[in-house]
């Protein structure tokens, strides 16, 4: 799962430390949390999963998410199965809400 935060203010720090908080959910789900910023921020040391920055923007372009925020969930192999865009983190859907989508991506497949 990556999670893409336009700034590195407050809204983006409580948004990445709900995260943070249900950190035993994600591993039960198998789930790696990776979060993409656009500038380095003191608060990425307190964060269990890697917090990258991407100050010339490619990764953010690339992805068509340059001044916004989104959450992508992606199954095991890459496939992109949920992509939920908003101007700023504190827009963007609740941890509760992404849980569903990753349990939605992690739960076993009938057959």
């Amino acid at each position: 799962m990556l999670l893409v935060l336009p700034d590195t203010d407050d809204a983006t720090r409580e948004y990445l430390g709900t995260f943070a908080a249900h950190h035993d959910a994600w591993a039960w789900l198998h789930t790696q949390l990776l979060a993409l910023l656009p500038a380095p921020a003191a608060f990425v040391g307190d964060m269990p999963f890697p917090v990258l920055h991407d100050e010339d923007g490619r990764v953010r372009t690339a992805l068509a998410v340059r001044d916004s925020a989104a959450v992508i969930v992606a199954d095991q192999d890459g496939r992109i199965m949920q992509m939920q865009h908003a101007p700023t983190a504190a827009t963007l859907p609740d941890v509760e809400t992404v849980l569903a989508w990753a349990w939605d991506v992690a739960k076993p497949k009938g057959g």
